[in-house]
């Protein structure tokens, strides 16, 4: 699968263009840390992460882990670990998007991005990136990094609206 690496230079950005459009409820903002580590976390998790990693257009294998397996290998290493720079949006009591972001000084690497299927189209993916680059200024991030399957082109659409540049392309065999 090809991806695109793109690349985000904190430095030359001015804050008031990443501005995010507020939530009006019944959607609900916040994030991970916030849920709490308990198990209707997890429950609530499971399928908005397996919804995103299945209809992700750079999804291989058409196949996503048991919620056992996220449980004890993917959520203790991909996403607890992240929790205050984990975003997610409710509606109702339904989660509905999320996005992820890993923080390494003044260097960040966002990671999944999902919005579920009936509200894609509404601008909650640019929402979420958009808070999570405010929380990179913050920390004092200077760059942030994303990689997006070549075939994914409204992520693509969004991150290059949000003033992401490709670094280089790679094919990945893995």
């Amino acid at each position: 699968m090809s991806f695109i690496h793109l690349s985000l230079d904190l430095t030359t950005i001015d804050a008031t263009t990443i501005s995010p459009k507020p939530l009006e409820p019944p959607y609900h903002l916040f994030t991970l840390a916030q849920a709490g580590d308990n198990e209707m976390t997890r429950r609530a998790l499971y399928p908005l992460v397996r919804e995103g990693v299945l209809d992700d257009p750079g999804c291989r294998s058409g196949e996503f882990e048991s919620y056992e397996d996220f449980v004890t290998r993917i959520y203790p290493t991909s996403y607890w670990p992240h929790r205050e720079t984990t975003l997610l949006i409710s509606h109702g009591q339904k989660w509905i998007a999320l996005s992820t972001l890993a923080i390494d000084g003044t260097c960040a690497r966002t990671g999944l991005t999902v919005v579920s299927k009936a509200y894609r189209g509404t601008g909650m993916a640019t929402i979420l990136k958009q808070h999570l680059l405010h929380i990179c200024l913050a920390k004092g991030v200077q760059r942030v990094e994303t990689r997006v399957a070549h075939i994914n082109k409204p992520m693509l659409a969004i991150n290059t609206k949000l003033g992401f540049v490709a670094i280089q392309d790679h094919s990945d065999s893995s």
